[in-house]
């Protein structure tokens, strides 16, 4: 065959033009066609048959260079083209696979996010999928910072402030880079520190309450209103008193007797009795008398007013009534009887260790004394009539109130009240009311005290343990004053020593 190329390939005419002497491409890695048919040089061109396909021909990839002969002009070759049956591949556009510097292109689904806009080889993002990531990403930052801010607020709320540095103490356990050192056996740092600032906050505080009552005590308290008061006179010296709803006894440091109707406020009797006396109480069917200086013991009818029997007692004081039974205290022998007035002598009696002076029987039968020379108030089991408590409660303890759960002790010597609890045996309050008080009342939620050297009479508020009222009835000037108390008939009788006269007192409501 001649070197000289034949006629140039006429597109869709099948006819091929001869090869030129040029450089052949290698095949494309995408499909892998049939190699080239050989070339048969025909001696007259015939017509291409058609085609067995709708698809057009697959392009022919070049081949290794061949030497054709060349082909007169009147004689030109004509290569019919070779169908591929069954297809290998769909169609494809014969211009880029003649580019084989260009990468192939990928499936059209990838090209949905990545699409190439030019022949760089970068890949971009459509505008629809940039402004969706766009938006998300934005809703996660918006969340992220709404999350940071409220738990930010949450720490700050509950974070417990730092100590400053006056509020810690210096302390020699320190480390050696200069940092405080944790105890092994300690559960949390700082755990001692903060105990000791709360026992000292709780320490502070208390000593402001404190103060504060002190500063309230120091206030004078207001005195009753005088429609509250009404003074009744008897005949003779008047020292202390028991009332009842029918009767009220008054008796006098002399023995002398009286006995007042609540209803008129008369006196109805009066009389000598004893030489004299010292404690008064009224029953329902009797009246009885301590007369310490002559050591009896005196039972006066209350219908009558006449003595109906006396009997011995060694320097009797305090009494107290305990069922069908009297409880006396022997000022002079230091003890304590059970008094039966049945057979008219002691039937139990027990040494307290000093002078008892007040009596008084609790709700559950409990017998308390007061010791005037020890100080003390104690305690008396009813069963077997032993001492079973001694609680000091201050100089000179004349006398005795019990309220639910208290026992309200007065100290003539010193001046003040103290609360004493009966459950933990203790004294839990100490309260200054004046100069020489002697006895107690307790009527409702309030504790009367007759102060007697002051001339007044005290008003404690059981629930605060504070002086709601001071009412003056009779003072040091006159040589006399407040000393025994009772309540009876809907109001509380004093008896006003050294003014021959008791005063009847109705509490507003």
């Amino acid at each position: 065959m001649a070197d000289t190329p034949s006629a140039d390939y006429q597109e869709g005419s099948g006819v091929l033009k001869p090869f030129v002497d040029r450089p052949r491409q290698p095949l494309p890695t995408i499909v892998a066609p049939e190699p080239p048919r050989p070339v048969v040089a025909q001696p007259e061109p015939s017509p291409p048959p058609a085609p067995e396909s709708p698809e057009p021909p697959a392009p022919v990839a070049p081949v290794a260079p061949v030497a054709v002969a060349p082909v007169p002009p009147a004689a030109a070759v004509h290569v019919a083209p070779q169908p591929i049956d069954p297809p290998l591949v769909e169609a494809i556009d014969p211009e880029p696979l003649l580019k084989t510097d260009e990468p192939p292109r990928r499936p059209a689904d990838e090209r949905l996010l990545m699409l190439p806009p030019d022949n760089s080889g970068k890949l971009v993002l459509s505008k629809k999928i940039f402004g969706i990531g766009m938006l998300v990403i934005a809703i996660v930052i918006a969340g992220l910072a709404f999350m940071w801010v409220t738990s930010g607020d949450d720490v700050a709320n509950t974070a417990p402030a730092l100590p400053t540095a006056t509020d810690v103490a210096p302390s020699d356990s320190t480390s050696a880079d200069g940092g405080p050192t944790v105890p092994e056996d300690s559960d949390q740092p700082g755990e001692s520190d903060t105990a000791d600032g709360d026992g000292a906050a709780i320490e502070a505080l208390q000593a402001e309450v404190d103060a504060l009552k002190t500063a309230i005590a120091a206030i004078p308290a207001p005195a009753l209103p005088g429609s509250s008061l009404q003074r009744i006179v008897v005949s003779a010296e008047a020292s202390f008193v028991s009332a009842s709803d029918t009767s009220v006894a008054v008796v006098g440091p002399f023995g002398n007797y009286a006995n007042i109707d609540p209803a008129t406020n008369a006196v109805t009797a009066a009389g000598q009795v004893a030489a004299g006396a010292t404690r008064v109480i009224r029953t329902p069917t009797s009246v009885w008398l301590t007369n310490y200086h002559d050591g009896q013991l005196i039972w006066v009818d209350p219908v009558t007013n006449a003595v109906n029997q006396i009997f011995d007692f060694p320097g009797p004081d305090g009494l107290a009534k305990d069922g069908k039974s009297l409880i006396v205290s022997s000022f002079d022998d230091g003890f304590v009887a059970r008094f039966d007035p049945g057979v008219g002598k002691a039937i139990e009696q027990v040494g307290v260790g000093g002078s008892p002076t007040a009596v008084a029987v609790d709700g559950q039968g409990g017998i308390w004394a007061t010791v005037f020379d020890t100080g003390e108030l104690v305690r008396i089991d009813p069963s077997t009539f032993t001492v079973t408590d001694r609680i000091p409660v201050g100089a000179g303890p004349v006398g005795l109130a019990i309220s639910e759960g208290t026992v309200w002790v007065s100290n003539n010597q010193e001046g003040t009240v103290v609360e004493v609890s009966i459950a933990e045996r203790k004294v839990v309050t100490t309260l200054g009311v004046g100069l020489g008080p002697t006895e107690l009342l307790v009527v409702g939620d309030s504790v009367w005290v007759a102060v007697t050297d002051a001339g007044d009479l005290v008003q404690i508020g059981i629930s605060d343990s504070l002086i709601v009222t001071r009412t003056p009835l009779g003072g040091v000037l006159r040589s006399g004053g407040p000393t025994g108390i009772s309540f009876g008939a809907g109001s509380i009788w004093v008896a006003i020593e050294g003014e021959q006269s008791v005063v009847r007192i109705t509490p507003p409501a």
